[in-house]
């Protein structure tokens, strides 16, 4: 499902058909010491997303490393009242958008809102 969905938005976004990238599915604890170490918060995250150095060797198109912290999915979709699924396949498209130069966090207000209409536009075209 995962990889379908990812398929599906990178070809939305207009990706070559060799993209690369890693989903790498994670306990709570494994992505609060993730987010501890690289963002400062120490507390388990939904999503992390890591795009290549700028100094990578590109060999292929590899375009980063998403990683998913499945208790937080899990307890976000109880909350919002939809599927685990469904809020995996938010979480994936929101860390793609990450890894596209879309933020939401260290940016204005405007960036942010384009980066959340993005994601409406995208979840709309792949849940449907």
């Amino acid at each position: 499902m995962l990889t379908l969905t990812a398929q599906k938005v990178l070809e939305k976004l207009n990706y070559e058909d060799d993209t690369e990238l890693s989903i790498t599915l994670v306990k709570d604890a494994t992505i609060k010491k993730m987010n501890k170490k690289y963002r400062g918060k120490n507390y388990p995250t939904d999503v992390l997303s890591f795009s290549t150095a700028p100094d990578f060797p590109v060999v292929t198109n590899y375009l980063g490393d998403i990683f998913i912290g499945v208790n937080t999915a899990k307890r976000n979709a109880s909350l919002y009242g939809i599927s685990f699924e469904d809020e995996l396949v938010t979480l994936l498209v929101h860390g793609i958008l990450h890894l596209s130069g879309y933020d939401h966090e260290d940016t204005s207000d405007q960036e942010a809102e384009k980066m959340m209409r993005k994601q409406r536009e995208l979840l709309l075209e792949v849940l449907s």
